[in-house]
């Protein structure tokens, strides 16, 4: 059977992330608000997909690596959703799909995406594996910045008193700094063309409904 050519592949899965994000704050935007975010779980799972398809080794390793860091994820989350501890009182909505304990399936996924995403960005910057580590970690922090003040309006999630404690952002830092750093202190290739535009189109994709809902 006849490989598919990545740059195909490259083209293909860029179409389908801008087109989903493109037609989703437009969707979002209208009457049909619910219909559009109710594919939410679709759009996450389908968008890790393609950023693994782009991988230029997606070896069996990068794939235990992800779903380690997907585990540590949920059960943080787990812990965060029903103790209170870690990231403050809140609970999850209906538009992330499946929920298991309280927490979705898809948001440890789409975390832990977040992060090899960001990890695979910076093995291009000529900077020390620390520093690298450092801003990596932060543009999972950033991304999460952009959507807390849309969370309740899209049912992800819900701060039971209304507001976003402080130490949330900061938890958040912790827990992307580690899983950053067990991507990039491995030794597995991380080399990935669509990571940037896979992170680009999601800061985009919150900052324009920001100024829109």
């Amino acid at each position: 059977m006849k490989r598919i050519n990545p740059a195909t592949i490259f083209k293909a899965s860029l179409v389908a992330l801008v087109a989903f994000h493109f037609f989703g704050i437009i969707g979002i935007s209208s009457r049909f608000k619910e219909l559009f975010l109710s594919t939410t779980p679709f759009v996450l799972i389908v968008s890790i997909i393609c950023l693994f398809l782009n991988f230029k080794k997606a070896t069996k390793s990068l794939v235990t690596l992800f779903f380690i860091c997907s585990t540590i994820g949920y059960f943080a989350e787990v812990i965060g959703v029903n103790t209170g501890y870690l990231f403050g009182n809140y609970y999850y909505g209906e538009n992330l799909g499946i929920k298991l304990f309280g927490v979705p399936l898809t948001i440890a996924l789409n975390w832990a995406g977040l992060c090899i995403a960001s990890a695979s960005v910076m093995t291009e910057l000529k900077a020390s594996k620390l520093v690298k580590i450092i801003l990596a970690g932060l543009i999972p922090v950033v991304i999460d910045m952009l959507i807390e003040p849309l969370c309740s309006n899209l049912d992800f999630w819900h701060w039971t008193d209304g507001k976003v404690p402080v130490f949330n952002f900061f938890t958040w830092l912790v827990f992307s700094l580690l899983f950053c750093a067990i991507f990039l202190i491995s030794e597995i290739e991380l080399k990935n063309r669509f990571a940037k535009y896979y992170l680009l189109v999601q800061i985009g994709f919150f900052g324009l409904l920001n100024l829109l809902l």
